[in-house]
């Protein structure tokens, strides 16, 4: 678990802790994430963001986690996690660097020999 926050006028990102989970649904994930900030004694009322990956257990609009924690802290608005959009991106990047590598490749097998 990571927490965002702003201290002495300074974005921080902090991680906090690894959490187990027993319960995978979208209801026990939320319960286990609110319950672990509640043991940190953090006011909740200030939570205006949560982020997670794209998994429909995360970010469903019905019984997502995002969801089940929306309906307790309704100013906590979900985006998907900055940190997955980069993780998506610098695969792209890969895979894009790898189609480049195979056609230059595929064209330096096929120059006739000089």
């Amino acid at each position: 678990m990571c927490l965002r926050y702003v201290f002495n006028n300074q974005l921080r990102e902090d991680f906090i802790d690894h959490v187990s989970v027993e319960d995978m649904t979208g209801e026990g994930v939320a319960a286990t994430i609110l319950t672990h900030l509640r043991q940190l004694r953090l006011d909740l009322s200030f939570m205006v963001g949560q982020g997670y990956d794209g998994a429909s257990a995360m970010k469903g609009i019905f019984h997502g986690v995002q969801a089940v924690i929306r309906l307790q802290l309704p100013a906590a608005v979900h985006v998907h996690c900055s940190s997955h959009y980069q993780q998506h991106a610098n695969k792209h990047k890969f895979e894009m660097h790898m189609a480049l590598l195979e056609k230059s490749l595929y064209f330096s097998v096929d120059l006739p020999n000089v």
